[in-house]
């Protein structure tokens, strides 16, 4: 990404969105036992960092919702009503998703850049979040 006032633009978005990542690792927090949670955050990072394609990260949040068990679940604990953790995430990924769409006016190689280093940014803030009310108890 060669354009400053595009990272400026993202990073700006990212910033005001930051108290809705910080409720997202809020209810991963709920959701998650520190023992099955650090993985399950660790691995939610890893592929927001590892992506090649968006749609990885949501295909992710799909796949671990289809694994959950009715007797303990984790990404399909509600968290809102009736809304599922991994709804809830794959709700954010759309709003990002959405922006940097905006932000890259019809150019799809751009969107993708844009998607892809907003989704890093999002996971990043949700999972240091996730981990410091780890430390500080909730």
């Amino acid at each position: 990404m060669t354009q400053p006032n595009i990272l400026k633009k993202l990073d700006i978005y990212l910033d005001q969105y930051y108290e809705k990542s910080m409720q997202a690792g809020k209810y991963l927090f709920d959701c998650f036992p520190a023992d099955k949670g650090k993985t399950q955050i660790r691995n939610l990072e890893n592929a927001a960092y590892t992506a090649m394609r968006f749609s990885s990260i949501i295909n992710f949040i799909k796949n671990q919702m289809g694994k959950d068990s009715q007797q303990h679940p984790t990404w399909t604990k509600k968290v809102e009503g009736s809304v599922m953790l991994g709804d809830f995430l794959l709700t954010q990924l759309e709003e990002l998703q959405q922006h940097a769409s905006s932000l890259a006016e019809g150019n799809p190689d751009n969107s993708l850049e844009y998607r892809l280093y907003l989704v890093r940014g999002w996971a990043r803030q949700v999972s240091t979040n996730y981990f410091y009310l780890l430390v500080s108890g909730g």
